[in-house]
């Protein structure tokens, strides 16, 4: 079973629609104004194929939703469905998209939780924080906040090997090179 394959036939087109009508009443910077739906809807189809790679590796048993039937009133269709359209969930895919940084796990676990109990959904406890770690991290690293980020890391990197060229940064491929530095 795939469960987030489901959310793909309903749930993606409405979070990206959602979340651009709440992001485009909050003021964007002009960077965050080339954002179309298509882009929110890659962002979180690359949390969804994260959580499917990560699912492959696991005992049937392991999985999130082992116990759930993916259609019904029960199924694991309608509560992702109502998951991702939930204010809160909302709330937090959208602080990327305005520059407030990751979505907040606890937050995104604990309306998990919830709303699993409010629709009697049996989950697989275990697995719970890996899948959420894993659709946060896909989808962030999928938005333009993550974009800016990896720009304004390598732009001060570069100014620090320029300004301190005899420094060697462990863990970051800076270069040494001789600039004349203003004193």
């Amino acid at each position: 079973m795939e469960p987030l394959s489901l959310l793909a036939n309903w749930a993606i087109p409405k979070i990206g629609e959602s979340l651009l009508e709440i992001v485009s009443g909050k003021g964007w910077d002009s960077l965050t104004q080339a954002l179309t739906k298509s882009d929110v809807d890659k962002a979180i189809k690359a949390g969804e194929d994260a959580v499917k790679e990560w699912e492959k590796q696991l005992e049937p048993s392991q999985l999130l939703f082992f116990h759930t039937p993916p259609d019904g009133l029960n199924g694991v269709k309608r509560f992702l469905q109502g998951y991702f359209t939930n204010s809160a969930v909302l709330e937090q895919l959208q602080k990327p998209l305005i520059n407030q940084g990751k979505p907040d796990r606890d937050i995104l676990s604990t309306v998990f939780q919830q709303e699993a109990e409010t629709n009697n959904i049996k989950l697989n406890q275990d697995s719970l924080t890996p899948w959420i770690e894993r659709f946060v991290n896909a989808y962030f690293q999928h938005t333009v906040t993550y974009l800016k980020f990896q720009v304004a890391k390598q732009d001060y990197c570069e100014q620090l090997a320029n300004w301190f060229d005899d420094v060697k940064f462990a863990g970051i491929a800076v270069p040494g090179q001789e600039v004349e530095k203003s004193e």
